[in-house]
C-alpha cells in the first residue's frame, strides 16, 4: 500500500483520536444537557401544579399560607405576600397549604382546592400538546416534535396519577382527597373544617399576629366550649399563650371558659383538658400550669380517680417522682377504666427508670406494652427508657 494511499484513508490518521475523543465529549455533554432539561421540567411540573392549588384556593376564598417542594424539615426560600414558598428533602414532591375562611360549602371548596393540581397539570399537557402540533405543522422546529410529544404523554401519565386514588400511611394524593371528601359525612364536615382556624391562628401566632390568631380562634369556640374536638383545640392555644409569655391572657381565657361550662361534669372536663396537654405533647415546662388546673378539679371532684390518673403522671413528667408514682399505684388499684390503666402502666415504667431503676423499668415498660401496644405517649416513653441500653457500649 502506497504512502499516498494512507494518507487519503481519515479513519487511520494522527488526529482520529481527537476526533474520536471531541465526540464522546459532545455525546456526555448532550447527555447531561437533556438529563438536565428532565429534572428542571420535573421540577417545574411540581411548581405548576402546587401552583393550581393555590389558585383555586383564592378563587374559593380560602387564605394560601404555603407552597412547598419537597418534604421533610421545610426552609422558607422567600415570602409572597402572606405566601411563604418553602423547599425540602425531595424537591421532586410538593404540597400547598391553604385554610378556608368559611365553613359555607366547605365540602365544595375542599373540591375544587383538591382539584387544582391536577386542572394546572391538566392545562401543562394542553400546552405541551398545542407546541406538538405547532412543531408538526411547521411553526416551531420540526426536529422538537418527538421531545416535546414525550413530554406530552409524560404529563398526561403525570395527571392520570394525581387522579388515581393512592395512600401512603396518612398521606394521601389528590384522587383519594377528591374521593374521601366526596364520602365525607356531615359531622366529618364540621370537625375538618375546625381544624382551619385552628392551625391558621397558630401561623398567625408565629408571625407576630396576636389579635388576628384571637380572632380565628374565635371562630372555633362556643361559650361553653362543650365539645370534646373544640375542648382540644382550646386547651392548646392556652398553654401556647402561656408558653409565649402571656400567662395572663391564658388566665383569663380558662377563667371565661370555666365561668361558661354548663355543669359540674363540663367544668372538670375543661380542667383535665388543660392538664393533660403537657402529657400528649410532652412539655415538662407546662407542668406547674397544668397541676394548678388539675388541682382546682380535682378540689371539685376528689372521687374521680381519672383525675388522679391525670395528676400523677403529670408530677413523674414534672420529676416529682415519688409522689407520682404513690398516685399512680392508687390509680392501678381503684380504677377499672383502659385509658386510666394504660396511662398508670407506662408512667409506673417511667417512674421506676428516673429512680435509677433501670431493669425493673424494663420489665415494666414490656408489660405496659403487651397489655397497651397502641399507647399514644409509647413512643416517648420507650425511646427514654431504652434508650442506655442502646448507647450502652459492647
Amino acid at each position: 500500500m502506497s504512502a499516498t494511499a494512507v494518507a487519503l484513508r481519515p479513519e487511520l490518521t494522527a488526529s482520529d483520536p481527537i476526533r474520536s475523543m471531541t465526540g464522546a465529549s459532545a455525546y456526555l455533554l448532550g447527555a447531561a444537557a437533556l438529563f438536565g432539561s428532565v429534572l428542571f421540567y420535573c421540577f417545574t411540573n411540581v411548581v405548576v401544579h402546587e401552583a393550581g392549588h393555590l389558585i383555586c384556593a383564592r378563587l374559593v376564598g380560602w387564605k394560601p399560607v404555603a407552597l412547598r417542594l419537597g418534604s421533610g424539615e421545610m426552609k422558607t426560600l422567600f415570602t409572597l405576600g402572606d405566601v411563604d414558598f418553602q423547599i425540602g428533602k425531595r424537591i421532586f414532591a410538593g404540597s400547598a397549604l391553604a385554610y378556608a375562611d368559611s365553613p359555607k360549602r366547605y365540602r365544595l371548596s375542599l373540591l375544587i382546592f383538591v382539584m387544582g393540581g391536577p386542572m394546572a397539570s391538566a392545562v401543562l399537557a394542553g400546552l405541551l400538546l398545542y407546541a406538538a402540533l405547532l412543531s408538526h405543522l411547521g411553526e416551531l422546529p420540526e426536529s422538537w416534535y418527538t421531545a416535546i410529544f414525550l413530554l406530552f404523554c409524560f404529563q398526561c401519565l403525570v395527571v392520570l396519577r394525581s387522579l388515581w386514588p393512592t395512600s401512603t400511611g396518612a398521606s394521601m394524593n389528590d384522587g383519594a382527597l377528591m374521593w374521601r371528601t366526596l364520602r365525607m359525612k356531615p359531622d366529618d364536615v364540621s370537625k375538618e373544617y375546625l381544624s382551619h382556624p385552628f392551625h391558621l391562628s397558630l401561623w398567625l401566632f408565629r408571625r407576630g399576629r396576636q389579635e388576628d390568631a384571637r380572632q380565628e380562634m374565635g371562630k372555633i369556640f362556643s361559650p361553653t366550649y362543650n365539645d370534646t374536638f373544640t375542648r382540644a383545640y382550646w386547651a392548646y392555644w392556652l398553654h401556647l399563650l402561656s408558653e409565649s409569655g402571656l400567662a395572663a391572657e391564658a388566665r383569663q381565657e380558662v377563667a371565661r371558659g370555666i365561668d361558661g361550662a354548663a355543669d359540674l361534669e363540663s367544668r372538670l372536663t375543661l380542667l383535665d383538658s388543660l392538664a393533660s396537654l403537657p402529657l400528649w405533647q410532652w412539655k415538662p415546662a407546662l407542668v406547674a400550669d397544668a397541676l394548678s388546673y388539675i388541682d382546682q378539679a380535682i378540689a371539685e371532684a376528689p372521687d374521680q380517680i381519672t383525675l388522679q390518673a391525670t395528676k400523677g403522671g403529670l408530677l413523674i413528667l414534672g420529676d416529682q417522682i415519688d409522689t407520682g408514682l404513690s398516685l399512680i399505684k392508687t390509680v392501678q388499684e381503684k380504677s377499672t377504666t383502659p385509658s386510666d390503666l394504660e396511662l398508670a402502666a407506662y408512667f409506673e415504667a417511667l417512674a421506676h427508670f428516673r429512680l435509677g431503676q433501670a431493669e425493673k423499668a424494663a420489665e415494666l415498660l414490656d408489660a405496659a406494652i403487651a397489655q397497651f401496644p397502641k399507647f399514644s405517649l409509647r413512643p416517648k416513653i420507650e425511646a427514654e427508657i431504652r434508650a442506655p441500653a442502646r448507647n450502652k457500649p459492647q
